[in-house]
């Protein structure tokens, strides 16, 4: 029973994490897109708005809006940060960490 359980939960999980990876695509797309029609300092000073209309200070949305860029420009170029720390973790399972979150979201 414990095996079903646990494939259970696997496809549980890959369903969510399919479900995070196509709207993480569908905002680099979005991001990418906005960059080559408006430029990147455009998108860059339009995200400090909406940032700012969310309730930031001006100086906390400017520095969210340009490490937001930096982060999606090094998605877009292959640039593994999240896999090579995956594998580091997965690699040293001697000493495994706790486990204080899941991957859970309301769709």
């Amino acid at each position: 029973m414990s095996s079903l359980i646990d494939a259970a939960e696997f496809v549980c999980d890959s369903i969510q994490a399919n479900r995070v990876a196509h709207n993480a695509r569908n905002e680099l797309y979005h991001f990418l897109m906005a960059v080559n029609k408006h430029g990147l300092q455009a998108v860059v000073e339009e995200t400090t708005r909406l940032l700012m209309s969310r309730g930031h200070s001006y100086l906390q949305a400017s520095r969210m809006s340009i490490e937001r860029a930096t982060h999606m420009f090094e998605v877009a170029n292959g640039t593994k940060t999240y896999q090579n720390v995956r594998n580091t973790l997965d690699n040293a399972q001697s000493n495994p960490a706790v486990h204080t979150a899941r991957v859970d979201y309301d769709y």
